[in-house]
């Protein structure tokens, strides 16, 4: 069995493999609803969405907002912790826990994984469903090795459906867990 301890320790790679994820999660058209709603939200277009810009917003969709729950989210979403939302913490922080936990939206996040539909993932497929992540940040082939083996179960080098399941569960546990710890 492998360890994330590298993995966990790149915050930015593991933002950018439960982004990638929760991404297969939604439709077309959900991913341009929410790309509408965050530019929206976004009144200065810098591409971020702060606290402010939040509470702004969501008082004009919503009528009255509770700076609380603007707060939660932020708490939640803002997995690099530098106080604005990117795009990416905006579909984490959208992403309805059922829908992570659905396995037919599983199924077709896995299948975006699984190029050659052999029911498993190996590690080349992997790397290309991450895309340019490794080559364009300078991650070397060895993080996605440790991604394979902390979720690989049953140490047969590649991850199935099941494996994969669990995978989204850990990533995304992370940010079930950080909600859950929110002061009420």
């Amino acid at each position: 069995m492998g360890n994330l301890k590298d993995f966990n320790a790149n915050l930015k790679l593991q933002q950018a493999v439960l982004a990638l994820m929760v991404h297969q999660l939604f439709t077309n058209d959900e991913l341009e609803d929410q790309k509408k709603m965050f530019a929206k939200l976004d009144k200065n277009k810098d591409g971020m969405l702060q606290r402010e810009e939040l509470i702004d917003g969501f008082r004009e969709i919503y009528g009255e907002v509770v700076e609380q729950e603007v707060d939660e989210i932020m708490a939640l979403a803002d997995l690099n912790g530098n106080g604005e939302l990117d795009y990416c913490e905006w579909l984490v922080a959208t992403t309805k826990k059922a829908d992570i936990y659905n396995s037919n939206k599983l199924k077709q996040a896995f299948q975006y994984f699984d190029k050659d539909n052999s029911g498993t993932i190996t590690l080349e497929e992997l790397k290309q469903g991450m895309g340019g992540i490794s080559s364009s940040d300078n991650y070397d082939d060895g993080i996605f090795v440790d991604i394979l083996a902390e979720a690989d179960i049953n140490g047969d080098g590649e991850i199935d459906f099941e494996e994969f399941q669990e995978m989204m569960k850990k990533l995304v546990g992370g940010v079930i867990k950080k909600k859950a710890s929110i002061p009420k």
